[in-house]
């Protein structure tokens, strides 16, 4: 028996599951006297880690195709933002650390919604959703960064993108074919 696993399913439920593990993860970590708690916390972030780059990595393919330029430099992002991510949350930078993955984030996936955009892989409210919110998560974070309180707000387009992209691609895919379906089994 072989079961067929559509690519962007899994990308799609990656970006959900990214969400949950950081928000969760980093809760636990931030908010619990108990080492055990923290140290599932910190496991919870160390697998978003990995989650976002294996994001970047099956997007890969699909952004090349339109530009090879924004494939790497999205590939880069996600690296920088999961290494960063990590290294918050194992150490005492935690602040700083979330704050900058968030700027290479943030400045990482312009191009990438730029490319949903134009190549109208997605429907236009959401990718224009996407870019407005990373353009607004760079600018959070690097206002957080400066000392001015604005990251919160300004954070708020991108998760319900990322929200509304994952729930997009799980359920409806891409709008053209551009992942072929992998076959297991």
């Amino acid at each position: 028996m072989k079961l067929s696993i559509s690519p962007t399913r899994i990308v799609g439920s990656l970006f959900l599951a990214a969400f949950v593990l950081y928000s969760v993860g980093d809760a636990l970590v931030t908010s619990s006297p108990d080492a055990s708690t923290r140290w599932i916390g910190s496991m919870m972030v160390a697998l978003n880690s990995v989650t976002v780059v294996v994001i970047a990595i099956l997007l890969f393919p699909v952004l090349k195709r339109y530009s090879g330029r924004v494939a790497m430099s999205y590939l880069v992002a996600r690296i920088g933002e999961a290494v960063l991510l990590f290294i918050g949350v194992v150490s005492a930078g935690n602040t700083w650390a979330y704050q900058t993955a968030m700027l290479v984030l943030g400045l990482g996936s312009i191009g990438f919604c730029t490319v949903l955009l134009r190549g109208q892989l997605v429907p236009k409210p959401l990718a224009t959703l996407g870019l407005i919110g990373y353009i607004g998560l760079a600018a959070g974070a690097l206002g957080e960064l400066l000392g001015w309180p604005v990251g919160l707000v300004l954070t708020i387009p991108g998760g319900l993108f990322e929200l509304g992209f994952g729930l997009w691609l799980l359920v409806k895919g891409f709008t053209v074919s551009e992942l072929t379906t992998t076959t297991v089994g």
